[in-house]
């Protein structure tokens, strides 16, 4: 019987088997729809690679993940597999399945510090401090299962609006979570709805097809309960395709990471 638990690390992280492989069993308050939300499936693979790895100075750099069914409550299986160890830069392959059948599957790039040099084109958002702001209520009518463990402070951008702008501004972080690592970041990015949905005037499915998570800063300095900054906007849509951009900020107006990805329209 798979137990169920609020803490976020507990939720994703997976149990060593041996050198490179991993059993994960996926809560159920954490689902979205079907399957697991996808930050936590996100988690979970970032987690079994760094262990895998055990290389602390070669952090996390990028991810990309496809999602190709639904991660359902239960058992499942993780397997790391490096492709390629260098002298600065390892990749390495990860993937979940269930009963035999390839559920995710994610390519990780961990690299070692390179240099100092540091600019950012973006302008953090200009949003009041978390703590003037109020916090939605516990799973709301309507909102997945996973949005019980998470904390939102939102200013802009509500689901089923019907306004033209397909903007996401606010506050995240986890209720219950120690963990402050790639891993933690990949929850944060992908825990706010589809910025698309602020423009609709009714529910519409939706399912993350691909995510690519690029960090570029960390959270060194961070209070370990404070909230981050979070933007999103949709950027088009064709065919039953909406990519959409996210950002991660540090209160300080740090950015942390790009989580670009692209979601599925059911019909």
């Amino acid at each position: 019987m798979t137990l169920d638990v609020s803490d976020l690390d507990a939720a994703m992280t997976p149990e060593r088997r041996g050198d490179r492989t991993f059993s994960w069993d996926v809560p159920p308050s954490w689902q979205q729809g079907k399957g697991a939300f996808g930050g936590l499936v996100a988690g979970a693979l970032i987690l079994a690679g760094e262990a895998a790895l055990g290389d602390p100075e070669r952090p996390l750099r990028a991810q990309t993940l496809e999602l190709m069914a639904p991660a359902l409550v239960g058992p499942g299986d993780i397997e790391v597999t490096v492709l390629r160890a260098g002298s600065s830069v390892t990749v390495a392959a990860v993937a979940l399945r269930q009963g035999g059948d390839m559920v995710a599957h994610a390519v990780l790039t961990f690299g070692r510090h390179r240099d100092d040099a540091r600019w950012c084109a973006l302008t953090p958002p200009l949003l009041p401090p978390a703590h003037e702001l109020p916090i939605a209520p516990v799973a709301p009518p309507g909102a997945p299962t996973f949005t019980q463990h998470m904390e939102f402070r939102t200013t802009t951008g509500f689901p089923f609006s019907g306004v033209e702008t397909t903007e996401i501004l606010g506050w995240v972080r986890p209720r219950q979570s120690r963990a402050r690592g790639a891993a933690y970041i990949a929850v944060c990015c992908d825990s706010y709805w589809p910025a698309a949905l602020v423009s609709l005037r009714a529910p519409r499915p939706m399912a993350t097809l691909t995510f690519t998570l690029q960090i570029v800063g960390d959270l060194r300095g961070v209070e370990d309960d404070a909230p981050l900054l979070y933007r999103a906007r949709s950027l088009a849509s064709g065919d039953g395709y909406v990519p959409e951009l996210r950002e991660l900020w540090t209160p300080d107006g740090r950015l942390v990471a790009l989580n670009p990805q692209t979601f599925a329209l059911s019909r």
